[in-house]
């Protein structure tokens, strides 16, 4: 006996009722969840990279404020040598000055 249309038709949509409940809404609901648990991940990774972005500014400030100080140093330095054999130079030329003369006044 041919079944009745109907009756197939009201066993698929039980079917497909069924495999919602069971299979498509918890599989949804999991993903959900998933998403959520991402989000918050990324939230947190946001900060920690806006956490790093500022810690990385403040070390290239901090290098360059050192480059800065370390050129100026070798300023300094350069010009107290030049200072200091500027003084060796007059310091020589008035002894030998003195020298001279206590020479010629000796004669």
């Amino acid at each position: 006996m041919p079944s009745d249309p109907l009756d197939e038709l009201r066993d698929e949509v039980l079917r497909l009722r069924d495999w919602r409940h069971d299979e498509a809404i918890p599989a949804l609901v999991a993903a959900r969840e998933q998403g959520k648990y991402v989000a918050a991940q990324l939230d947190a990774i946001d900060v920690r990279l806006a956490h790093l972005e500022h810690q990385l500014q403040d070390m290239a400030r901090a290098d360059e404020i050192a480059e800065a100080i370390q050129q100026h140093s070798r300023g300094f330095r350069r010009g107290f040598l030049n200072a200091w054999e500027r003084s060796l130079i007059v310091t020589a030329a008035v002894v030998g000055a003195v020298g001279v003369i206590l020479q010629i006044l000796r004669v």
